[in-house]
């Protein structure tokens, strides 16, 4: 599926919701934070080989024009991305916000996160989605090419969250911090 039939995809999901109007379902303020560790491999740690990729397919593009839209304005997570920049000890790989449904289970659609290093080479690639039940689910799927390390390494992780609170995804080469916040109606 090309960029442009995922983008049409987005816009006719997002327009029309899936059976339900997304202007009916809660609306959501995501902002995703994620950053590598810089400090040195000491090879204590070995992680299994990636089984597979993630299937980013039916996930949605972040991109302006179509499919899921940055948010303007300031991020929440601002001072602490610009903490990370000057610290020796981290370095932010991606930094984005946006405002989705909050799409119940089955309906979820994935975000698709991507992110290249200087040279091109893709660094940061998977997928975040967010469903609405009892509680927000949280479900990242993330491989980062770490240069250090030589090898990719996989963040995979379903998260409960409380929307308003700052959680925190582990792995010893990256992490994720994501902030959900509800959107007041109208």
């Amino acid at each position: 599926m090309t960029w442009r039939d995922k983008t049409w995809l987005a816009a006719l999901l997002l327009g029309f919701g899936l059976g339900v109007q997304a202007e009916e379902l809660p609306q959501y303020d995501v902002e995703v934070l994620v950053f590598a560790s810089l400090r040195a491999d000491d090879g204590r740690e070995a992680w299994p080989p990636l089984e597979h990729a993630p299937a980013t397919d039916r996930a949605l593009p972040f991109i302006a024009g179509g499919g899921i839209r940055p948010l303007e304005g300031p991020l929440n997570l601002q001072a602490i991305a610009a903490a990370m920049r000057r610290s020796s000890g981290y370095r932010p790989l991606l930094h984005w916000r946006w405002r989705q449904p909050g799409w119940e289970r089955g309906q979820t659609l994935p975000i698709h996160i991507l992110a290249a290093a200087a040279d091109g080479q893709p660094l940061l690639d998977g997928t975040i989605s967010l469903a609405l039940s009892r509680y927000l689910h949280l479900n990242a799927d993330l491989i980062y090419a770490d240069p250090s390390v030589g090898t990719p390494v996989a963040l995979r992780e379903v998260r409960r969250m409380r929307s308003g609170e700052l959680h925190y995804l582990d792995h010893p080469r990256f992490g994720v911090l994501v902030q959900v916040d509800p959107v007041a109606r109208d």
